[in-house]
């Protein structure tokens, strides 16, 4: 079972999020995949460059003994963080294409397959997902979370929110036919 919330952050919105959370304790930002376990982590003056051509990684604190299990496939010689078993939040970033920003996602698992997760996880993973539902705006169609530069630019309209997909070509081409 587990608890998500879905949003829109620009680059601005997603590093104002991670330095609020701090205010909930340290945290440590760790790739989805990667080659050598040394390279788990992020660094958080890096995770602030939107270049970074990372769209899933995980959250995990530092303040108590947050336990991160990974697993490594074989098939492609790569680790990934086992997201089940380890006391983390996915963190599914937006990506903006063009003018288009796709929508993200803070997703965590209460339980592991030996039951539930530390219940100082749970406190923490919590406070994280009610930061968005209580700082960013709800969308009229009640399931996604819209950053403020993120609402303000979509308001203005400089950014498109959705869909959660890359536009195809033909979608670009007559938008761009259109004038819009």
């Amino acid at each position: 079972m587990g608890i998500q919330v879905s949003f829109y952050m620009t680059p601005l919105d997603e590093s104002r999020f991670l330095e609020e959370i701090k205010k909930f304790g340290n945290y440590s930002i760790a790739r989805n995949t990667f080659r050598n376990p040394k390279e788990m982590l992020v660094e958080h003056s890096s995770a602030l460059d939107w270049k970074l051509d990372e769209q899933m990684w995980y959250l995990f604190s530092t303040e108590f003994d947050s336990q991160i299990y990974t697993k490594f496939i074989e098939t492609i010689s790569t680790y990934t963080v086992d997201f089940v078993e380890s006391e983390v939040i996915q963190f599914a970033r937006s990506h903006k294409s063009q003018d288009w920003l796709s929508n993200g996602r803070l997703w965590y698992s209460k339980v592991r397959l030996s039951g539930e997760k530390n219940p100082q996880f749970l406190s923490w993973a919590n406070r994280i997902i009610n930061f968005i539902r209580r700082n960013y705006q709800k969308k009229s169609t009640g399931i996604y979370y819209v950053g403020p530069d993120a609402l303000m630019k979509s308001n203005e309209g400089h950014l498109q929110l959705g869909p959660s997909f890359e536009p195809s070509w033909d979608e670009i081409r007559k938008k761009l036919e259109s004038g819009q």
